[in-house]
Order: structure tokens, then C-alpha cells, then sequence
């Protein structure tokens, strides 16, 4: 059987944000997973690292969930991936506990998709600001699985409509199944 981590990086997480939503729609199409929360062990001390390094070091296959901020992972996302995937543990002499998994990250946003590409506002497709997430599943010798990019999926409380919230909530279980087959072509 497939391991399967998923670590949410959704710095401030509630069960009815997209992210949250996501996350419900992944317990139950794969309900062996574990799902581990950054908000619940990115602390300044650092005790947390050694209990997410067990954990990844025992999947075969690794989602990182999360909203896009600032083009970007969220900051607490970040944190775990500078603390977590340490010298000695996930590259450099000895670094191998991540070799051969597969890394598969599955990302929102609140641009559409016309946006992320040259002539919209973004200036660049999303897969332009994933490369910095490709380039660390290469130097930890993973396979980079393609990612899953949902947009137009914020909700701003007063701010979006009924129709809005209904066509994001629509959305949300195509997300997680496109999530679940990425899955199963590497099992």
C-alpha cells in the first residue's frame, strides 16, 4: 500500500476556506492518508522537525496543499520546508530520506487563470512560480509529479458573492479528484 502525506500549509486553517474544504474532500477519497498541519507544528523551537521528518521518511508520496501567497508558498509553509528538509536528512552527505518519493504540490489561488500568463496581470503562468517547489524536489531526489492548480479560489468574507462562493465550492471536489489520479499514475 501507498503511503500518502499531505502536509496543509494553509497558515491559518479553518475547515470551511478552500483549503479546508480541499483537505475534507482528500480524508475521504483517500482515507489512509495522513494529513499533518503546519499551523499546528511550525513553533520558533523547532521540537517539530524530527516528528515531520518520521513522517515523510514513511510516505511514498508527498502533497503539499496550500493557498498562494505573494506568488509564493505561505510564510509557516516555508518555515517547515527550510527546517524540515535539513542537511543530512533530505540532501547533502547522508540526505536521502526523501530519495525516489514522489513530491506533488496542489495549490489556490485568487487570480483566474488568464491572469497567470504573460499578457494578464500576473506576468507569468503559476507553473513559472512553482519552479522554486520543482527545484527542491529535484535537490532532495524526488519525482516531480505535475502540479494541481486550482484559481479564482478566494473568498473574501463581504466581498464575494453567493454565485462566487457557489462556483468555488463546485470546484472543489474536481480539485481533489485531479489531486487522487495524480496520485494513482505513480502507484
Amino acid at each position: 500500500m501507498t503511503n500518502i502525506l499531505i502536509i496543509n500549509g494553509q497558515p491559518n486553517p479553518h475547515p470551511l476556506s478552500t483549503t479546508g474544504r480541499i483537505l475534507s474532500e482528500l480524508r475521504k477519497r483517500l482515507p489512509q492518508a495522513e494529513i499533518r498541519s503546519v499551523a499546528a507544528t511550525v513553533t520558533e523551537d523547532k521540537t517539530y522537525v524530527v516528528a515531520e521528518q518520521q513522517a515523510l521518511a514513511k510516505a511514498d508520496v508527498i502533497v503539499w496543499q496550500f493557498p498562494i501567497y505573494w506568488y509564493s508558498a505561505p510564510a509557516k509553509m516555508k518555515q517547515w520546508i527550510d527546517d524540515v528538509l535539513a542537511y543530512g536528512f533530505a540532501y547533502g552527505a547522508g540526505g536521502d530520506a526523501l530519495k525516489g518519493k514522489s513530491l506533488l504540490v496542489s495549490v489556490t489561488t485568487g487570480g483566474r487563470k488568464v491572469d497567470y500568463t504573460p499578457e494578464g496581470v500576473e506576468h507569468f503562468y503559476l507553473k513559472d512560480f512553482l519552479v522554486q517547489f520543482e527545484q527542491t524536489a529535484l535537490f532532495c531526489s524526488m519525482n516531480w509529479l505535475e502540479p494541481v492548480a486550482s484559481y479564482a479560489m478566494m473568498v473574501i468574507p463581504n466581498v464575494t458573492s453567493e454565485s462566487e462562493k457557489e462556483r468555488i465550492e463546485a470546484r472543489i471536489p474536481a480539485h481533489a479528484e485531479e489531486i487522487v489520479a495524480r496520485i494513482r499514475s505513480v502507484t
